[in-house]
């Protein structure tokens, strides 16, 4: 596992290893405690070990920015909303639906658990991987473009991160994303 949060994750750790991922990962049984809410790890196991990865975490981030709704607003929040922070196949199994597996197994977890729309955020310039998250509903915002969110009476505006990165918005549930 520490190999494909490595793989994923290519010198974007910043100050945290790809082996503490896994071992935080599975010593909870893939579910590990964040500062709000929990995060959840999907694996693909092809017998001779993991082999595909999701990881999902709050958007613990955004929930702080918005920290003047209120702490109950944010406990809501954090409940209704997911935000992907890994999804990685070994080189062998890409192409293989792996991927597409674990995003679908994800994405039905989290609707299970009251999860009503899932965020993202990928390179600006990694226009691939845009096209494959859009394939699977997923919409991506261009610059100056903003995504309204309406969780507990209160509406967010999701907008693209400067010029790095573009965020993509699935909505697990309609009657909640407006723009």
């Amino acid at each position: 596992m520490a190999q494909l949060a490595e793989l994923a994750l290519q010198g974007h750790t910043q100050g945290s290893t790809a082996g503490s991922l896994a071992d935080a990962i599975n010593s909870q049984g893939g579910r590990v405690k964040v500062p709000m809410g929990r995060a959840y790890a999907f694996v693909h196991d092809a017998g001779d070990g993991v082999r595909g990865l999701l990881y999902v975490t709050p958007p613990i981030r955004l929930a702080e920015d918005y920290s003047e709704f209120g702490s109950e607003w944010q406990e809501t929040f954090v409940e209704r909303t997911a935000e992907i922070q890994l999804l990685a196949v070994t080189e062998e199994l890409q192409g293989q639906g792996v991927a597409s597996s674990l995003l679908a197994v994800g994405e039905a977890s989290l609707r299970q658990r009251g999860c009503r729309a899932v965020l993202v955020k990928v390179l600006a310039d990694d226009k691939r991987v845009q096209a494959w998250y859009q394939r699977r509903g997923y919409t991506f915002l261009a610059n100056r473009q903003y995504a309204e969110l309406k969780v507990g009476g209160q509406s967010l505006f999701i907008t693209s991160e400067g010029s790095t990165y573009v965020s993509g918005l699935k909505s697990l549930r309609t009657d909640i994303i407006g723009g």
